[in-house]
């Protein structure tokens, strides 16, 4: 399991009986155990796609099973190194559920745009090309100095109503060197005006009013998990915490009637959710996916030569590896949510829900 979120069979059955190595404490010694990790990722990954060739029914089988018995000594190739770090996270594609345009940093004209434009737009890609972006929605003032301002952060999410479906729409801005992005998704319903705001805010200030009670760790993890699965509504709330050597162990859950299978207290090896991933969930600490059964969506360019580098791994848009998709399929998970958990400058744990009966949209702002 590559990019991951869930145990593997074996590891249900058995807990985590991999390798350990002793606590690292030193940053150089901390940094040399990283880069061995990717290796052992890079590995992995190189023999996924090569069973998948290789395989009558194209699914993972039980090579992951099979292959972590010798994963410590696996030395991987500049080849498998270098194909792990351009495939791993940015597949240059996004999740359908929303829409994605980039505008030149200048003219602020549309330069590209997903290839379901026409969801929130209602024209193709084509018609779109060339356009000021700003002209696109019906508070185009408000469009035009968000997309001018210094510090897109502070304003992030941008409500907006598109000028010709009257959709209204929910909009993450960043600013590149060369160009604007926007990541467009639709605005819920119980989201769209001040009261919706205000309630979602609301009731976030008092989680985190009821997280600076003094408790110890494991009644704050409780607490936590509880709320969140009261507010977000996915049917299953983890606190997936990362130890010294890598390998996660589930410290809290809370979990909807029915579900029979619990996951706590259970131990998974470090290639479980593999150094590239845990290096972005460090910048990026929210990650979507509204529905694993989706199909992802390509990039549409005025020209054959796309800048595929436009997508990186903080876009929440971005489109999930197949790897992944294929394990949370066979886990019966529909959609999730991965929230980092920081302590400074360092990934100390993650929230991990899932959804298993239905797609599952929580709004930017939520």
């Amino acid at each position: 399991q590559l990019l991951g979120g869930g145990p593997t069979a074996r590891m249900m059955k058995m807990g985590y009986a991999g390798v350990t190595n002793e606590p690292v404490t030193d940053v150089q010694e901390e940094e040399e155990e990283k880069l061995l990790q990717e290796r052992k990722d890079a590995v992995l990954l190189h023999h996924y796609y090569q069973n998948k060739e290789a395989s009558q029914d194209g699914k993972m089988s039980d090579f992951y099973n099979e292959m972590m018995d010798g994963a410590e000594t696996f030395s991987a190739t500049e080849a498998e190194l270098d194909n792990y770090a351009r495939n791993t996270i940015n597949l240059g594609l996004i999740q359908p559920h929303g829409v994605f345009v980039a505008i030149d940093s200048e003219t602020e004209k549309v330069l590209a745009v997903s290839t379901n434009a026409a969801v929130f737009f209602g024209d193709e890609p084509q018609a779109l090309f060339g356009i000021k972006a700003s002209e696109l929605f019906q508070e185009s003032t408000k469009a035009e100095q968000a997309m001018r301002a210094e510090n897109t952060s502070l304003l992030n999410p941008v409500g907006l109503t598109v000028k010709k479906t009257a959709t209204p729409v929910q909009i993450v801005l960043e600013k590149k060197p060369w160009c604007t992005t926007m990541e467009i998704e639709a605005m819920a319903g119980d989201m769209h005006g001040n009261s919706g705001l205000w309630a979602s805010h609301s009731k976030v200030r008092s989680i985190v009013d009821g997280l600076r009670s003094p408790r110890n760790l494991q009644s704050l993890i409780d607490f936590a998990v509880k709320e969140i699965k009261e507010f977000a509504r996915y049917d299953r709330i983890m606190v997936y915490r990362f130890h010294d050597d890598f390998h996660g162990e589930v410290v809290g859950e809370a979990a909807s009637e029915g579900l029979e299978t619990s996951y706590m207290g259970l131990h998974f090896p470090a290639t479980d959710i593999p150094q590239r991933a845990r290096d972005v969930f460090t910048s990026c600490r929210v990650r979507q996916v509204v529905d694993f059964q989706a199909q992802a969506v390509e990039i549409a360019w005025p020209d054959a030569n796309p800048n595929e580098s436009i997508l990186n791994s903080n876009m929440t848009l971005r489109a999930v590896h197949p790897c992944h998709v294929e394990y949370c399929e066979a886990m019966g998970i529909r959609a999730s949510l991965v929230l980092s958990v920081m302590t400074g400058q360092k990934l100390w744990g993650l929230f991990v829900c899932h959804k298993y009966d239905a797609p599952h949209f929580l709004p930017y702002s939520k």
